[in-house]
């Protein structure tokens, strides 16, 4: 077994597959070495923490903050607040964490359970021989082959194993542009024991895209814009300058944030129009299979297999 890409998708894959047959060998590849930053609002939802508790995996966010509670403002400045973790019963409660620790951790674990990894290995090709899969890669000037009875494509929204699959990028209709930065954060009206809350504003100065705010820490916030890819092109919109207007309309309503860094923007293909998954001995799965969900951006689902996949980390 071959598993591409070891972001979320990859790794919680691996280490799946490997606890459920410690005898399988289970190779994973990624052509970052961890840890690595990636462009994400680093939101988990109750989806992606549920499937996090029934893997045993749950720990990889023990230091992370949970959010209490969800603001949500409109163009006109009026917000609604849901408080509380708990609906109908369900502890729906969600976490923030980079996503440089995160999938850091989820590598190690995989690790752990006996999953071999290889970093700094690009996917270069695959073949199909029979009952198996030739599969060559790139490692700084090298190559080698691997023989797989399965190949799984987890190589992110850009997935070079789609493409040699034969599945095209997603149509800009269902695809989303963001742009995330973190910064130093804080609302003068905050009650000082108060846990920041998640916020989502769909404010007049970034429409037709919204912006969020998400705490990693204390005073330390994920601070990004999101919009169809679609409205962007037919706008002429950048993702950037939204982002400063943005931060501009978060200032302006009396919260002090202070100059963002480590600016990243991301393609998001989403569900709206779902890729093929299954192919001749290989499958998409994650941003590779477009599975984000196309109204949160989130993993709503505690259904395994769940044929709306989903994405770990939330806008």
């Amino acid at each position: 077994m071959v598993i591409v890409g070891a972001g979320p998708a990859g790794s919680v894959a691996a280490f799946a597959l490997k606890r459920r047959n410690p005898r399988l060998r289970v190779l994973l590849t990624d052509k970052a070495v961890f840890p690595r930053d990636k462009a994400c609002g680093d939101g988990l939802g109750a989806g992606a923490v549920a499937a996090l508790r029934r893997l045993g995996l749950l720990g990889v966010v023990h230091d992370a903050i949970s959010p209490l509670s969800v603001r949500v403002s409109g163009p006109d400045g009026t917000e609604a607040t849901a408080v509380g973790p708990t609906v109908a019963g369900r502890d729906l409660s969600g976490y923030v964490l980079p996503r440089e620790i995160l999938d850091a951790r989820l590598v190690a674990a995989a690790r752990e359970v006996g999953v071999e990894m290889r970093e700094g290995t690009s996917y270069h090709s695959s073949e199909l021989t029979g009952n198996s899969r030739v599969i060559t890669f790139k490692t700084g000037s090298r190559s080698n082959s691997v023989e797989a009875a399965l190949m799984i494509g987890a190589d992110g929204a850009y997935s070079r194993v789609r493409r040699d699959l034969g599945v095209g990028r997603q149509d800009d209709r269902f695809s989303s542009i963001a742009m995330r930065s973190y910064a130093k954060f804080s609302d003068p009206r905050r009650a000082p024991q108060e846990v920041m809350p998640l916020r989502l504003d769909f404010s007049d100065k970034v429409l037709p895209g919204y912006g969020w705010v998400f705490p990693v820490s204390d005073d330390v916030v994920n601070l990004g814009v999101g919009l169809p890819v679609s409205t962007m092109r037919e706008k002429s919109l950048n993702p950037h300058n939204l982002l400063s207007a943005y931060v501009e309309d978060l200032r302006a309503r009396g919260f002090i944030v202070e100059e963002p860094n480590k600016l990243l923007s991301h393609y998001l293909p989403h569900a709206g129009k779902l890729a093929p998954m299954a192919h001749p001995r290989a499958a998409l799965i994650g941003d590779a299979a477009a599975s984000i969900n196309p109204l949160s951006l989130d993993a709503p689902s505690d259904l395994p297999g769940d044929r709306r996949g989903g994405r770990e980390s939330a806008l």
